[in-house]
């Protein structure tokens, strides 16, 4: 093989190539068709060193091994072959030269004046027409993607089938509504990351070689991908809106199309940006919770807008939850004129009664003249975050080595980069002697100004390699914000709504925080274990049981550090009982959503159809979880899956640790008309207005509990399966395999 290989480059160098490859213990035969350079391999030498004693720069006889390298080079220049390298080098660095200016679009000289040999509309066409081919020619993934809006659909049709309207019901419309924007953000937002950071290497190396210009990439893939951005929502609404008897007239039906559409577009649009950004899906992924859950606070349906601490008020004029919310809410509740049976709500009902659509908007701090201004706001959106990602992968473009300057390509551990890195920006030289002249560019430069321009992070500062630090620094800044936004909320009737939507938020912050970034995490590791295991190295069972109980520390100690900033920011019941009893939910809530991200891995195998499978599971799951639907309009053929929801068991057990403990809910008598509260006079009041159960404080943990280790074992029985399938494999093509 390798023969037939160096066969194929020497044909290459004899046509006028240079060819410049590296070759581990060559045959003789292999050796004998490179070309010589006039420098013979001694008898029973080894031909490797031979090359590299001959190149290196030996420093006992420097003299001579620079004078044998300028040899070489002169030799080579004065060939026929070397003038026609010296040719296009002189050619290549002043087509190259535009990029030396300081700024990207700061001269005539810029990065856009690189020359295609296909125009601008030839590189738009076969793009768009390569990008088309990849989305329809990518089957599988497609049609997960229709499957998943599908089964969505009807899940959340069945259980809010033909809901009517009555005083009782106004939180569950407004449920369908935010949960549908809910679900078709998180249905297709996480899963695109994966697909645009596996796609990235590809056009920065097409671009970098000339081929296309970053700009033609980025519309033709936008203008490619934007028919199943419009027909998946569509679907999706057409199914939901039908199916749960929103307003019946088509008008209003195609209104609210419109906004899922558009709604989906901002959606991907925030992934777009969030993967070009930072490039590697594990980082992407982790960051993207932290900024779209905390924005996801601000939608209208977990806080009233008139509680929003002064501070945060910009965050939630970014928030696209808001304007679709805002935006379904009025298509609905303009067109009904009168809320029949008002004056019959019973006590048990979380809301009061207005009497007509449009005093439901004005409860929920809503404009009925926002209507297309909501639609305005999201196009904008749209446009501002797709420019960003394109500046995004515009700038990992710009980077060029260039000719004349020294390109620094260093290994894995022990190539010396951290001590590099260390004497640049002279951190950590107590056991270092450092002496010379530190140039950047050409110019002398200092650590003060290395340090303004770079950033570097040794592997001994990191808690684990590659995860917790990261983690630390995302739960810190989550429950931060969340902990900023709800700030010490007091207990009134009107903050009722708040308070429980400060637990669930606490549940759906933990749950998508790690549990989306665990799935790529697990996937690549799979590969590694399961050919480890074929070797015979070690069993299945134990390689499960060592990393469920490595990892363990790391998610009981983020989840009381995310537990510890949001419980005491925030002003739940101030107690040391009530707070612990807060962070062992937490941590079983945690331990159960790691536990679904395993299942979803091991089983699906692949990063993008389990991302999107996971999202598949766990947006209808979480419909169920006592806030968005009032457990007693649940169909009887859906209870099981209340059964199964773990979000209903956290926020059970969180508002029964929270509520159990007031004994009076202050100011009751004085509630306004404007909240969507009634007022229940006590904490068990309102346990039991939510349909929970004071008696099931420690029976949500055993559940929690029981549903972990169900899990991880369905999570291992898929691995066994994965190896049972490489072991039938490896049979039929006669090869025996040793692992348990």
């Amino acid at each position: 093989m390798a023969g037939h290989v160096v066969q194929a480059l020497r044909r290459l160098a004899d046509g006028g190539m240079t060819i410049i490859i590296t070759i581990h213990q060559p045959s003789s035969q292999v050796y004998g068709l490179f070309h010589k350079c006039g420098f013979p391999c001694p008898p029973y030498y080894n031909p490797a060193d031979h090359l590299i004693r001959t190149l290196a720069v030996i420093d006992r006889d420097r003299e001579n091994s620079l004078k044998n390298i300028a040899k070489i080079r002169d030799g080579f220049l004065k060939s026929s072959h070397g003038q026609v390298i010296s040719e296009i080098g002189k050619a290549d660095r002043k087509s190259t030269s535009s990029y030396n200016d300081d700024s990207l679009f700061g001269s005539d000289k810029s990065f856009f004046s690189q020359e295609y040999a296909a125009g601008y509309f030839d590189q738009l066409m076969a793009l768009g027409w390569r990008s088309w081919l990849t989305v329809i020619r990518d089957p599988i993934l497609l049609k997960v993607r229709l499957f998943q809006v599908i089964i969505t659909g009807l899940i959340t049709g069945i259980v809010y089938f033909n809901t009517q309207i009555t005083p009782e019901t106004i939180i569950s419309i407004n449920g369908i509504m935010f949960n549908h924007i809910r679900n078709l953000n998180f249905m297709l937002q996480f899963p695109n990351v994966p697909v645009i950071t596996a796609e990235m290497p590809i056009v920065l190396r097409e671009n970098a070689n000339g081929v296309y210009r970053t700009s033609t990439y980025f519309i033709a893939k936008n203008i490619a991908e934007l028919p199943q951005y419009i027909v998946l929502p569509f679907i999706y609404n057409l199914i939901v809106y039908w199916m749960t008897g929103l307003y019946p007239a088509i008008l209003p039906f195609l209104f609210a199309s419109l906004v899922t559409i558009m709604l989906l577009n901002v959606a991907i649009s925030v992934s777009y940006a969030v993967a070009t950004i930072f490039g590697d899906v594990a980082i992407a992924m982790t960051v993207l919770p932290v900024f779209v859950v905390p924005i996801m606070a601000f939608g209208g349906f977990f806080i009233a807008f008139d509680t929003i601490p002064v501070y945060f008020e910009w965050l939630s004029a970014l928030s696209y939850f808001k304007y679709a919310y805002e935006a379904f809410a009025i298509n609905q509740w303009e067109n009904i004129p009168v809320i029949p049976g008002c004056l019959n709500a019973t006590s048990k009902s979380l809301t009061s009664c207005p009497k007509t659509g449009l005093e439901v908007i004005e409860s929920i701090d809503f404009s009925p003249d926002n209507k297309w201004f909501d639609i305005v706001v999201m196009f904008v959106m749209i446009i501002v975050l797709r420019l960003i990602s394109y500046m995004a992968l515009l700038f990992r473009v710009s980077g060029i080595a260039e000719a004349g300057k020294l390109l620094a390509i260093m290994g894995s551990s022990g190539a010396g980069k951290t001590t590099l890195l260390n004497v640049l920006t002279s951190r950590n030289l107590k056991h270092l002697d450092v002496q010379g002249t530190i140039l950047m560019d050409g110019h002398r430069t200092n650590k003060w100004k290395i340090r303004e321009v770079s950033a570097f992070v040794q592997q001994h500062d990191m808690f684990v390699g590659t995860l917790t630090a990261r983690e630390h620094l995302r739960f810190m800044i989550a429950g931060l914000i969340t902990g900023a936004v709800y700030f010490n909320t007091q207990i009134t009737p009107e903050t009722i709504i708040s308070i429980n939507g400060i637990m669930f938020n606490h549940i759906i912050n933990l749950n998508f925080m790690l549990q989306f970034l665990s799935v790529p995490i697990i996937i690549d590791e799979m590969p590694i274990v399961l050919k480890e295991n074929a070797n015979g190295a070690y069993r299945i069972s134990t390689y499960f049981i060592a990393k469920n109980i490595a990892e363990l520390p790391q998610y009981i100690v983020l989840s009381f550090i995310y537990n510890l900033i949001v419980y005491w920011m925030t002003g739940l019941y101030p107690a040391v009982s009530p707070f612990l009893f807060s962070s062992f939910v937490s941590i079983m809530l945690l331990s159960v959503a790691i536990s679904v991200s395993y299942a979803v891995a091991t089983i699906f195998g692949d990063v993008a159809i389990a991302i999107t499978m996971l999202s598949v599971f766990v947006i209808p799951i979480m419909a169920f979880g006592g806030f968005f639907i009032a457990f007693d309009t649940i169909p009887v053929y859906f209870e099981w899956l209340s059964a199964l929801s773990y979000f209903k068991y956290a926020y059970e057990a969180f508002a029964i640790n929270q509520w159990e403990n007031i004994p009076v809910i202050p100011g009751c008598l004085n509630a306004t008309s404007k909240s969507l509260t009634s007022c229940p006079k006590t904490g068990l009041e309102v346990i039991e207005s939510i349909d929970f159960s004071p008696d099931n404080k420690w029976f949500d943990i055993v559940v929690m509990f029981v549903m972990s280790i169900a899990l991880r074992l369905i999570s291992y029985m898929a691995l066994l399966f994965r190896k049972h399938i490489i072991r039938v494999k490896a049979l039929s093509s006669g090869v025996d395999l040793v692992g348990h």
